[in-house]
């Protein structure tokens, strides 16, 4: 975080390497980074007193985290169903191995 007090309009230039998945918000508002000197990163700023935060935000990042939580749930789901379906299967076996040592209990007695 950055505090900056501005007499005039001036771009507040950092020197680390401009790229495309940093962010900048300007008193929690958004504004777009501008390359400095070819090689830098800088954000506007009007006059007067303000809070610069940088925040990097890898595109990539979020595309295989958005990927994990689908393939994650997609997961859950389809053990869900493949647990429910051999409950059932279960279920039923067990009702026919009780029905057949109850019938044979009658026979023999």
């Amino acid at each position: 975080m950055i505090q900056a007090v501005c007499s005039t309009s001036k771009i507040l230039t950092l020197s680390d390497n401009y790229y495309k998945d940093w962010h900048a918000y300007v008193d929690g508002v958004e504004k777009e980074i501008v390359r400095t000197y070819g090689l830098f990163r800088g954000v506007a700023l009007e006059p007067g007193d303000h809070t610069v935060v940088y925040k990097y935000i890898p595109a990539n990042y979020l595309i295989g985290r958005s990927v994990t939580i689908a393939t994650t749930g997609y997961l859950f789901l389809a053990f869900g169903f493949v647990a429910l379906r051999n409950r059932k299967r279960l279920t039923v076996q067990l009702q026919s191995m009780i029905a057949k040592c109850f019938s044979r209990g009658v026979k023999s007695g």
